[in-house]
């Protein structure tokens, strides 16, 4: 694996590991939301319709209210926090694959 690679899979490992039930809920709609917003059904039609499909993901935004776009807003911060960390830990060598991560885990499981 790459070391961009190791590095954004470490991002969303420790993202997603760390986000609660609320958080997990709040960016599922969230992005659902503004991904509906845009009107558009695929990427050929973002790129034929971009002014369109920004202002209604920018509207969907909005309506999504203030205290879900704190949710969001903190799930960002806490992506570049991880992004960060990620790219430390990979620099020192101290990445463990998703298999091994998994394999860590039944072991921990079974005792």
């Amino acid at each position: 694996m790459t070391t961009q690679g190791k590095v954004t899979d470490l991002t969303f490992h420790h993202l997603v590991a760390n986000m609660t039930e609320e958080q997990t809920s709040v960016l599922a709609n969230v992005v659902g939301d503004v991904i509906d917003g845009t009107g558009q059904r695929g990427l050929l039609d973002v790129k034929a319709h971009l002014h369109r499909t920004i202002k209604g993901g920018k509207a969907a935004w909005k309506a999504s209210g203030k205290d879900n776009q704190k949710v969001v807003k903190g799930l960002l911060k806490d992506f570049k926090q991880s992004k960060k960390n990620a790219k430390k830990t990979v620099k020192s060598g101290g990445y463990t694959s998703i298999n091994d991560r998994l394999a860590a885990r039944k072991a921990a499981e079974q005792e």
